[in-house]
């Protein structure tokens, strides 16, 4: 498996499986970024499926066996096309820009909108210095009425 890792898991929280695996696996480095969850979960057991994990998609039963290959499909990017491949990597960093989540180390990162966006703009510019206006321009955008303290 380490070899060839997986790209999706499908958890049916209904027989009684657990996250707590998956979200231990989710932390090893080799599978970073590039395996997705599909769960299977009644609104009862929403709760079950916590922060860290990274959520492909959420299913709810009873469902069509058709609807589960689809969001699958949906997943992986089977539709005839590679998946995208929108990771950005700066030493331990991983910035996953199809998902909005970042990694450093293998540990998720957990940041708000604007401070995802502005690791993001320093990671696409590496070596780069700028000033709080430029950063304010870029990240936050012309129509931004706050102090330039912000940054």
């Amino acid at each position: 498996m380490r070899e060839d890792p997986p790209r999706l898991f499908c958890v049916d929280l209904n027989i009684g499986l657990t996250l707590g695996g998956f979200a231990a696996l989710m932390r090893d480095p080799q599978f970073e970024a590039d395996t997705s969850l599909l769960a299977i979960a009644t609104p009862m057991q929403f709760h079950l499926v916590g922060a860290g994990v990274p959520i492909g998609d959420l299913i709810v039963p009873p469902f069509d066996p058709d609807e589960l290959r689809l969001r699958a499909e949906r997943i992986l990017g089977s539709a005839g096309e590679a998946p995208e491949t929108g990771l950005l990597r700066r030493g331990e960093l991983a910035i996953d820009q199809d998902r909005y989540t970042v990694r450093l180390g293998g540990e998720v990162v957990d940041l708000t909108y604007k401070e995802y966006e502005l690791l993001r703009f320093l990671a696409l510019n590496p070596g780069k210095a700028f000033t709080r206006e430029m950063l304010l321009n870029q990240v936050w955008g012309y129509d931004y009425y706050g102090g330039s303290r912000t940054v």
